[in-house]
């Protein structure tokens, strides 16, 4: 906080809102007052960006650490993943696989999750090419509200 500021935030691009959250505790719960904060942004927000993917296949998300699950944190990670199937949010862009990906919801279908991956060269002295090669993606809104994902 001390250099990057708050730790989540909600802005308007035009007609466009988006929230933007740090869910990168995954082994601590939330401080609630944050958690209630995300629930009262999601309802009319369009685009959701978060440190720890809330769903994937894999089932490496928020709540689950090293194949063990993290029961009160998961149950946060359902609160927030539920607030957003019930919402208009049309994507929702997160990090900490290392490798880029995306998938449509299996509640939601207007609903899309994408997977960032990493932009250095290497993770804990490995390279980073054993996984995917470093990238980034980059989300372009139109203005008649449709988006791409490059």
């Amino acid at each position: 906080k001390s250099v990057f500021g708050e730790t989540h935030y909600a802005f308007n691009l035009g007609d466009v809102k988006i929230v933007a959250f740090d869910n990168s505790m995954n082994i601590s719960n939330i401080p609630q007052q944050d958690l209630d904060w995300f629930l009262a942004q999601v309802p009319d927000a369009d685009f959701v960006f978060l440190s720890q993917p809330l769903y994937h296949p894999s089932n490496k998300v928020m709540g689950n650490f090293d194949g063990e699950e993290i029961v009160n944190v998961k149950k946060q990670a359902n609160q927030m993943l539920s607030a957003i199937r019930n919402s208009e949010v049309k994507a929702v862009f997160a990090a900490e696989h290392h490798m880029s990906s995306e998938t449509q919801d299996p509640e939601n279908e207007n609903l899309m999750h994408y997977v960032i991956g990493a932009i250095t060269s290497t993770i804990n002295e490995v390279p980073q090419s054993v996984l995917q090669t470093p990238r980034f993606s980059i989300l372009t809104i139109k203005s008649d509200g449709s988006y791409s994902v490059s």
